[in-house]
């Protein structure tokens, strides 16, 4: 049923495109400006907190947490970068990206194998590989 096709459209969109925006806050953060082709940090510059920022302030405590607060405050790019990964958590938001995505995907499984539903798929990959 059409109905349902377009049930499962809607949830692939809104997955990936919450995958793409993890990947873009992660491109924000840790990419290499060359590669990413504009300006990095410019989240941390407007003061907007992201997936491994949040989940950093969610689980650091104490003199972490202070420390944490400091970078965000300073907006002291590097230093955040270094605290975000030293605790995993860009592995983490990443992997929620990935998750994402296939969930994604697994909604296309109901759909006709068409070269539509193909490039779907292939569109939803490309979120998790992107550089720039």
């Amino acid at each position: 049923p059409e109905g349902r096709s377009a049930d499962h459209l809607e949830r692939f969109g809104v997955s990936c495109g919450i995958a793409f925006q993890i990947t873009d806050d992660l491109l924000d953060l840790v990419g290499d400006q060359d590669v990413v082709g504009k300006s990095v940090g410019r989240d941390l510059e407007k003061g907007k907190l992201t997936l491994p920022t949040i989940y950093a302030m969610n689980e650091m405590e104490g003199d972490d947490r202070r420390r944490l607060v400091d970078l965000i405050e300073k907006r002291d790019l590097v230093g955040l970068r270094s605290v975000v990964r030293d605790a995993g958590l860009i592995d983490r938001a990443m992997d929620k990206a990935s998750g994402l995505v296939e969930s994604a995907k697994n909604e296309l499984e109901s759909l006709d194998e068409t070269p539509a539903r193909i490039l779907l798929g292939s569109l939803a990959d490309g979120i998790i590989d992107r550089r720039y």
